[in-house]
C-alpha cells in the first residue's frame, strides 16, 4: 500500500514556501519604489544631496547664463530700434513667453538673428524649478527709477547651499530676505508692472542677489539678475 500523505505535504509545503517568497519579494518592491519616490522628492524639493562641489558648480553657471542673457538683451536693443515693449523670449521650450510686440527673430533674445544667444534649461543641482523666469513685475530699489519694473531674469525653487554660493561670489555676507513677496508668476509678454519691490538694506542698489523669499510657506529662495534697469 502506498503513502501518498507525506508527499501531499511536501507539495503543499513548497507551495506555501513560494506563496510566502512571492509576498516578500512583492513587498521588497514596494519599499523600493516607495525609497526611490523619497529619494527623487527629496532631490527636487530639498537638494540634500547636492554637495558643496556640485553647489559651486550650479552657482557659477547660474551666474554665467545670467550674464549671457543680459548680452542678449543688449544685442536685441542694440541691432536696431527697438523699445524695451519689443523685447521677447519665446524658445522652444516656453512658448507663454511669445511677445505680440515682436514680429521679427531681430527682437528675439533666443534667436541667432536677434540675442545670438541659447535658451538652457537649469538643471536639477541648481532649482527645483524646471525654466527661467522673465520678468517685467519687479523693481529693485537703487537700480534705475524705482517707480518703474525692471526687466529680470528669474530663477524660482533655488536650492539653499547654491544661493548662499552666489551670494557669497557677489559679495553679499548675509541672506537677504525679502517679506513682502516677489512676483514670479507672470511672464513678461512685452508689458511692464510695478506690482512688487524686492527690497531690503543689503539690496539696495543690487542689481543680482539670490533672496530668502519669507512669503510662501515653506520659505523659498529666489534667484533675480537685473537684465535692464528701467
Amino acid at each position: 500500500m502506498m503513502m501518498t500523505m507525506p508527499q501531499n505535504k511536501q507539495h503543499t509545503q513548497r507551495t506555501n514556501e513560494r506563496g510566502n517568497a512571492f509576498f516578500l519579494v512583492m513587498i521588497g518592491v514596494v519599499l523600493f519604489a516607495g525609497l526611490i519616490f523619497t529619494l527623487s522628492r527629496s532631490a527636487r524639493q530639498g537638494g540634500e544631496n547636492v554637495s558643496q562641489k556640485q553647489a559651486e558648480i550650479a552657482a557659477s553657471a547660474i551666474l554665467d547664463y545670467a550674464q549671457k542673457v543680459e548680452r542678449g538683451v543688449n544685442n536685441v536693443m542694440n541691432t536696431v530700434s527697438f523699445s524695451e515693449e519689443d523685447i521677447s523670449f519665446e524658445n522652444d521650450f516656453l512658448s507663454a513667453d511669445n511677445n505680440p510686440n515682436c514680429s521679427s527673430a531681430r527682437c528675439m533674445v533666443f534667436s541667432p538673428a536677434g540675442g545670438s544667444i541659447s535658451y538652457i534649461a537649469p538643471s536639477d543641482d541648481m532649482a527645483a524649478a524646471n525654466n527661467w523666469h522673465f520678468s517685467g513685475e519687479n523693481t529693485v530699489l537703487g537700480v534705475g527709477a524705482n517707480a518703474n519694473a525692471d526687466l529680470m531674469l528669474m530663477l524660482n525653487d533655488v536650492r539653499r547651499i547654491v544661493c548662499e554660493d552666489i551670494n557669497d561670489r557677489l559679495g553679499i555676507a548675509t541672506m537677504p530676505t525679502d517679506g513682502d513677496g516677489i512676483e514670479i508668476s507672470t511672464l513678461f509678454t512685452g508689458s511692464y508692472n510695478n506690482s512688487e519691490q524686492i527690497s531690503g538694506a543689503s539690496l539696495d542698489g543690487v542689481s543680482s542677489a539670490c533672496v530668502q523669499n519669507t512669503q510662501p510657506d515653506p520659505d523659498e529662495y529666489i534667484f533675480y539678475h537685473v537684465l535692464r534697469a528701467r
